[in-house]
């Protein structure tokens, strides 16, 4: 029981939501019709000729669908960031 109440109290009450900061940072439009489920800063790597490379590998179960989009990008820290979640789209009016 003691156990239980420490892990509580030393949870955080929310989460800092995570962000991109930086005068040289690109933010994108975040998408209207999104239901976000993640986020986080993907890393990459500068290459010779001063561009960035990423390496995007997923593992998913059958059935299993993850859309993700880029809401900034800092080309001088090849750093990204990244959101996860289902895309809803909105059926049309007849």
């Amino acid at each position: 029981m003691f156990v239980a109440i420490l892990i509580f109290w030393t949870l955080p009450l929310s989460a800092e939501k995570i962000s991109l900061e930086g005068s040289d940072v690109i933010y994108y439009k975040y998408p209207d019709n999104f239901q976000e489920s993640n986020r986080y800063i993907r890393k990459g790597s500068a290459t010779k000729n001063g561009n960035c490379k990423f390496n995007n590998m997923v593992r998913l179960e059958a059935g299993e669908r993850i859309f993700t989009k880029e809401l900034a990008y800092d080309p001088y820290t090849c750093e990204s960031l990244i959101i996860e979640g289902l895309y809803t789209v909105n059926p049309k009016n007849k």
